[in-house]
């Protein structure tokens, strides 16, 4: 008996980095826009930082932004140029996500909202662009690498 809990704790501490990687890997998240590409951005010279992990989506045939993955609508900022910026929270695996939209014009959610994966949170204007930050707690994550859009 006490070789098999011995053998389960030696098969828990060599396989639990695989089956941490394989959960990363299972989050996917819808696409905010549909028929959207990911427009190159310039990136920043000095390392690794929020920016430099930010994708820019832009849609010919789409101006109704969605949410990614179910989620609540913890923050909404309105920038100096009108646009608005909508933060959501979601948790995978028992980890806090964050999602940080920018470049909308008209919003149709609310803070403190919960939205569905694929509801609409607002419109961005024809061939305009909407930048994504995906944070796990406090760091930056690369949301392409999650993302499904086709």
């Amino acid at each position: 008996m006490i070789k098999i809990v011995q053998i389960a704790v030696i098969m828990t501490i060599l396989f639990s980095p695989v089956l941490t990687q394989a959960q990363k890997d299972s989050i996917r998240l819808s696409c905010p826009l549909d028929g959207a590409v990911i427009v190159p951005a310039p990136k920043n010279m000095g390392g690794s930082t929020p920016q430099d992990l930010s994708i820019i989506l832009s849609s010919k045939s789409d101006t109704i932004v969605k949410a990614l993955t179910n989620a609540s609508v913890t923050n909404i900022e309105r920038d100096d140029e009108g646009k608005y910026g909508v933060v959501l929270f979601a948790k995978f695996n028992n980890k806090d996500y964050y999602f940080w939209y920018t470049g909308m014009t008209r919003l149709l959610v609310q803070r403190r909202n919960m939205v569905k994966a694929g509801q609409a949170l607002g419109h961005v204007a024809a061939g305009e662009k909407i930048e994504l930050l995906m944070f796990q707690f406090e760091t930056a994550m690369d949301p392409a690498k999650y993302l499904d859009c086709k």
